[in-house]
C-alpha cells in the first residue's frame, strides 16, 4: 500500500535537508510491520516495508526545507509530509496521514528513565547555568525547551501554526554539547552559550536555532517540575496498587470464554512467580478501519489490533489480528484515520506464561519456548514491548470517560 511506503520513508528524515547526520541506514515498525530506510548523501533514498520477500520496497529522491519533506518515488507521484524534529524524534503530517506520526531513529541508545549518572552525589545538572526554561522564535519554527537540575527535561519543537505535544524526558552537557534522550532516542547537538542566549546546531537540526533564556526561570522550571513529578507519582502509585500483583501459590484452570480458547497448558506455570491478582488486558488498536465487502464476510468494522490478557494462574494469551486492504469503499463515509476493504486477514495467537519483576518488567514464555520481554510503566496502566505502548484495558475505559 502507498500509504506504507511513504510513512516508511519519511519515518527516516529526522532532517533531510541535513547531509551527514541523516545519513545510513533508518529502522522502524510501522503497524506492526519492519521498515528500513537508506538515506544517501546525493540525495537518493530506498525503503522497504515488512519482512523478506513480502516487502514493499521503494527508491527515489528526497528533498526538505524548514518545515517540508518531499519525496519522490521513481514510479509514482511525489508525496509531501510537514515535520518537526525534536530530541531524536521526527513528527509526520499531512498528505494521507490520518494523524501524526511520531518516528524514532534507529539505533538510539535505550532510555531506562533514568538521568544520567551524577559523578559527585549531587543532581546532575545542579548549577548548571542551562538550567531554566529556553524559547525560541524562528521564521518557520517555534519551541521551547525547560532543563531541570535534576537532569529531566521538557519541551516541545513545531512549525508555526502547529500545536504539538510536549516531550519529556533526561539531559546533561560537557559544556559545549547537550544530549538529550527521550523514549529510546538519543541525540547530541553542538552547544554554543553567550550570556541568555544558547544556539544548538548538528544532530538531527538542519539549521542553528536560537534560544533565548527566560529570566528567572532557574526556579520556576525546578518548582514545576517538581510538582509534576509528585503528582504523576501519586497517580503511578494509585494505578499500581489497583493493578495489584502477587506470588503465584500454583497452577489453576481456567474455562474458555468469549474469544479466549481453552489453554491446554494451563499447567506450565513458574510456582513463585510475581503475576497480577486479577485478569488485567492491555490493547493496541490501529487508526484505519475495515470492512468487508458486501456478502464476503460479517458487517460492521474492525481495526488491525494486538491484545495480551494476563490471567492470576500465571498463564498469557496474546492474539494479533491483522488486516490487509488498500480500497476505499465508495459512498460510505469516512471515519478518522481512513476505512478500507478487507482484502486480507491474518490472525495469530500464543500461549505462555509470564512472571513480574520487581522493577515492573515482564518476561513472558511462550509455550513454542519462545521469550518475550516488555516493560511496564506509568503505575503499570501502560505496557511496552518493541518500543510498542500497549494501553490497560481498565485505564484506556476511564481515560476515555474522562476526556
Amino acid at each position: 500500500m502507498r500509504h506504507l511506503s511513504i510513512l516508511l520513508a519519511l519515518l527516516l528524515c529526522p532532517l533531510l535537508c541535513a547531509a551527514g547526520p541523516l545519513d545510513g541506514k533508518w529502522q522502524g515498525d510501522l503497524q506492526g510491520n519492519p521498515v528500513t530506510v537508506d538515506l544517501c548523501p546525493d540525495g537518493t533514498y530506498l525503503t522497504q516495508v515488512g519482512a523478506g520477500a513480502e516487502g514493499q520496497s521503494e527508491e527515489g529522491t528526497w528533498r526538505s526545507d524548514a518545515s517540508k519533506i518531499e519525496f519522490s518515488p521513481t514510479e509514482g507521484e511525489p508525496y509531501v509530509y510537514a515535520y518537526s524534529i525534536h530530541g531524536g524524534r521526527l513528527v509526520l503530517s499531512g498528505d494521507d496521514l490520518p494523524a501524526p506520526l511520531s518516528l524514532g531513529r534507529a539505533g538510539a541508545a535505550p532510555d531506562d528513565g533514568t538521568p544520567p549518572p551524577p559523578t559527585d552525589g549531587t543532581p546532575p545538572a545542579s548549577g548548571s547555568p542551562l538550567v531554566g526554561q529556553w524559547n525560541h522564535e524562528g521564521q518557520f519554527m517555534v519551541g521551547w525547551i525547560a532543563l531541570r537540575p535534576d537532569g529531566k527535561y521538557s519541551s516541545s519543537l513545531t512549525a508555526r501554526g502547529v500545536q504539538g505535544t510536549a516531550e519529556t524526558g533526561v539531559w546533561h552537557s560537557d559544556g559545549s554539547h547537550l544530549t538529550i534522550r527521550c523514549g529510546g532516542n538519543e541525540v547530541t547537538y553542538d552547544m554554543a552559550v553567550e550570556g541568555e542566549q544558547m544556539t544548538l546546531s548538528g544532530g538531527n537540526l538542519a539549521t542553528p536555532l536560537l534560544y533565548v533564556k527566560v529570566p528567572g526561570s532557574e526556579k520556576t522550571v525546578a518548582e514545576a517540575g517538581a510538582r509534576a513529578d509528585a503528582e504523576r507519582n501519586a497517580e503511578d502509585n494509585e494505578w499500581r496498587s489497583r493493578l495489584a500483583v502477587g506470588p503465584l501459590s500454583g497452577p489453576s484452570h481456567v474455562m474458555a470464554a468469549g474469544e479466549v480458547p481453552e489453554d491446554e497448558h494451563w499447567k506450565d506455570v513458574q510456582i513463585g512467580a510475581t503475576v497480577f491478582t486479577a485478569v488485567q488486558g492491555y490493547v493496541r488498536f490501529s487508526t484505519q478501519q475495515y470492512m468487508y465487502r458486501p456478502g464476503q464476510g460479517p458487517q460492521g468494522l474492525f481495526r488491525t489490533r494486538t491484545a495480551w490478557l494476563f490471567l492470576a494462574n500465571g498463564r498469557v494469551y496474546v492474539r494479533a489480528v491483522q488486516y490487509a486492504g488498500s480500497t476505499k469503499p465508495d459512498d460510505v463515509e469516512q471515519p478518522w484515520g481512513g476505512l478500507y476493504y478487507i482484502d486480507g486477514e491474518d490472525p495469530k495467537e500464543y500461549w505462555g506464561q509470564y512472571a513480574i519483576g520487581a522493577d515492573d518488567s515482564l518476561h513472558v514464555v511462550l509455550d513454542d519456548t519462545s521469550t518475550m520481554d516488555a516493560v511496564f510503566t506509568d503505575g503499570r496502566r501502560n505496557m511496552v514491548w518493541k518500543e510498542t505502548t500497549y494501553g490497560n484495558v481498565l485505564w484506556e475505559n476511564e481515560a476515555l470517560q474522562n476526556r
